[in-house]
């Protein structure tokens, strides 16, 4: 399983809805079916960040895909009123739990994790593993040091999170990308 992070294909910092509306692209769409024909290929699946366009709603989604091509999509519950989020639309289907190849995965988009309940729904439908996309800036590096390592704990699942590096407009993100196990107990960290 490989984790991208939180709107990976279009970018977070758009500035108006009609720069997030023509960002956005369907799914299945043009970035999905590349990393599904990737995941092929490679016989891996991926979760991967995008701003979906569904009619004229966009929405900020994470995706599933695998060598069948998408598995499921998630559309983000917990809008900040930061980048993006303040133009999508708010996903209000629960979130996916997927079964592949017996491991069960569940989806949360970055803030998602703030809100314990997003992540004990996941537990509680099943899932071993939550990919969770994120676009963490500098102000909430205790979300990447301390709601990963507690949402594992919590629900006793591994936690899978991809945060980006870099700067993109007037955000600077922190990297700290890791996975977390069921004990709380970090397996991997990614530099900043």
């Amino acid at each position: 399983l490989c984790v991208f992070p939180e709107c990976a294909l279009a970018g977070y910092c758009a500035a108006s809805f009609q720069e997030t509306h023509a960002l956005a692209e369907p799914v299945p769409g043009r970035g999905s079916r590349a990393l599904a024909a990737a995941c092929e290929r490679l016989d891996i699946y991926a979760v991967f960040g995008l701003l979906e366009r569904d009619g004229e709603r966009v929405f900020n989604s994470a995706v599933l895909v695998g060598p069948r091509g998408v598995e499921a999509v998630y559309r983000k519950a917990h809008l900040p009123f930061l980048g993006a989020d303040r133009f999508v639309s708010r996903g209000t289907a629960p979130a996916p739990v997927c079964d592949i190849d017996g491991v069960k995965v569940g989806l949360n988009i970055c803030y998602d994790a703030t809100f314990p309940e997003s992540a004990r729904c996941l537990a509680l439908a099943g899932a071993d593993v939550i990919a969770l996309p994120t676009n963490w800036p500098h102000r909430v590096r205790n979300n990447a040091q301390l709601l990963v390592r507690a949402r594992a704990l919590e629900n006793r699942v591994f936690v899978v999170a991809a945060n980006r590096v870099g700067t993109e407009r007037d955000f600077t993100f922190i990297g700290s990308s890791c996975v977390c196990a069921p004990t709380g107990d970090e397996l991997q960290r990614a530099d900043d």
